[in-house]
């Protein structure tokens, strides 16, 4: 079950829940529930699969609700999730490896932007709204960058007045590619600062070379200020990826936004255990939140099944050859 924000809050204006008109105390104790019900109950309401395309052979990056990885799927095959430090590992194969190594995936840190610049390219942002695209709102984008003479240095932004500051300053344009001036180009971009917005907002990138097509760095959510994106490295040329993950802390804003909780009436009787709490009725605050994780976990069971773990004969830890 689907259970979206607005029908939360207003099952919660009742004064038999919280008795207050106020979205965001509202909010607040949904978000509180949640934390409760994430701790008493399981995590599994944190955890979720997700497909997600791509290109061959090389890193794929994954949505900003995605903060944890937990297992890997490479093309339909499973494989051997590393971490960040498995390329360090002096026995290991390093962090450039193929072949044997296609068994694996490894993790590959957070980047700001979907795809890496390939060449040296100008960057400009557009956005989707009249009121965020006339040039009062500005994205600051950090990183290499090279300027007019050739010279190159971590980007920053001289005023006319007053000091320096990191990263290049791009104004916020309705439907025009307007890039900065004078003309700074970037070679790789390591932060990117994005004020609140009503739309969404594309970063682009130009390369500098004739005839050469612009490429999507990144498409931001009207709430990300300061995004960044998990990714993953594969071995193997594949067309899609499975994740298995734990979910980001994502804010709850919009009437639309789904709550984490599969149970309406679980989610009522978890915010009035908050408010009990908040009361110093202890006793009335665990009667609700048991009630709640009951609900949650029959939910959970209702349609649990088990399969059997399946292995091929004549393979498991001690029979693999690793030659």
């Amino acid at each position: 079950m689907r259970v979206q924000l607005s029908r939360v809050i207003e099952g919660s204006k009742s004064d038999a829940i919280l008795g207050t008109q106020d979205r965001q105390v509202i909010i607040d104790f949904v978000q509180r529930a949640i934390e409760l019900a994430a701790d008493r109950a399981n995590w599994d309401i944190w955890l979720d699969n997700l497909d997600i395309c791509s290109d061959g052979c090389g890193v794929v990056t994954l949505p900003s609700f995605v903060d944890t990885v937990l297992q890997v799927n490479v093309g339909g095959r499973p494989t051997v999730f590393r971490s960040e430090w498995f390329q360090f590992h002096l026995n290991g194969p390093g962090s450039e490896c193929c072949g044997p190594a296609c068994g694996f995936s490894d993790d590959h840190g957070w980047s700001p932007i979907f795809q890496d610049l390939k060449e040296w390219s100008v960057v400009a942002a557009i956005c989707e709204d009249a009121i965020d695209g006339n040039g009062t709102l500005e994205m600051i984008v950090e990183g290499e960058t090279k300027d007019a003479n050739l010279n190159v240095k971590n980007a920053i932004t001289i005023p006319a007045t007053g000091p320096s500051t990191a990263g290049i300053k791009i104004p916020l344009l309705i439907n025009v590619a307007n890039t900065v001036m004078p003309l700074v180009y970037f070679r790789k971009i390591t932060r990117v600062t994005k004020p609140v917005t009503r739309g969404y907002v594309k970063l682009i990138a130009f390369p500098i070379r004739q005839m050469a097509l612009p490429v999507t760095l990144g498409y931001y959510e009207p709430y990300e200020t300061t995004p960044m994106y998990r990714r993953i490295k594969v071995a193997c040329s594949c067309r899609w990826v499975r994740v298995r993950y734990r979910k980001a802390e994502a804010p709850l804003v919009n009437d639309w936004d789904i709550v984490p909780i599969g149970s309406y009436q679980a989610m009522l009787d978890l915010i009035k255990s908050v408010r009990l709490s908040d009361a110093n009725n202890v006793d009335a605050s665990e009667a609700y939140l048991a009630k709640a994780i009951r609900l949650l976990k029959e939910g959970a069971d209702r349609d649990a099944t088990y399969t059997p773990l399946q292995v091929e004969r004549g393979w498991g830890v001690s029979t693999i050859d690793y030659r």
